[in-house]
């Protein structure tokens, strides 16, 4: 690819991929704490606790998109909160929720539906239904390459490229999960 100097793009592939989704589009993502001693009542040592949502709905192609978040509120385990917000804005159990990187989203499901048995049924109907978008961009997935993804494929890699005006990660204030979590960490732990 870098010798090529140029993109490549399975158009065919592409389309079939896109083609493949799932009408309203539900584009997804946590945030979550991982701390050695828990900073929760009812969470374990290197647990994974989901704090944080956003979440972006595209009811049909061209129509206007809508955000929905979550940030929880206090400093009380905020699972079932977290999750009676999630459930009201993800309807359409058919759809498909788009995630980067989708092994993160896939394991705090199975979690939190363990944690809040409740609502098990709904995270396992999401998780069916994710659609990694990452894949699109990595080498093994091979739909779209680029020699300035260079070989990677995190989202900070390859929105820049796809959309040079975007500036989404410079104009925010917390830029990255990490940064987040240990943002949460100071607010739960009030250092």
């Amino acid at each position: 690819l870098v010798e090529l100097n140029k993109p490549i793009i399975e158009k065919e592939r592409l389309e079939s991929w896109l083609d493949n989704l799932k009408y309203p589009l539900y584009f997804l993502d946590y945030e979550a704490i991982t701390a050695t001693v828990p900073v929760y009542e009812h969470s374990q040592p290197f647990q994974h606790v989901v704090f944080q949502y956003s979440l972006h709905v595209l009811d049909a192609p061209g129509e206007e998109v809508v955000h929905y978040e979550f940030l929880a509120d206090g400093k009380q385990f905020p699972t079932t909160m977290l999750l009676a917000s999630l459930s009201k804005q993800i309807v359409n159990s058919g759809s498909s929720v788009l995630v980067w990187h989708d092994s993160f989203e896939k394991a705090r499901n199975r979690e939190m539906a363990e944690q809040c048995p409740a609502y098990s049924d709904f995270l396992h109907n999401v998780n069916e239904h994710i659609v990694d978008m990452e894949k699109v961009f990595t080498i093994e997935g091979g739909l779209f390459l680029h020699p300035e993804f260079n070989g990677r494929s995190s989202i900070k890699k390859v929105l820049p490229v796809l959309v040079p005006e975007a500036t989404v990660y410079s104009d925010l204030g917390i830029s990255d999960g990490m940064e987040a979590a240990i943002g949460w960490f100071r607010y739960l732990t009030d250092t």
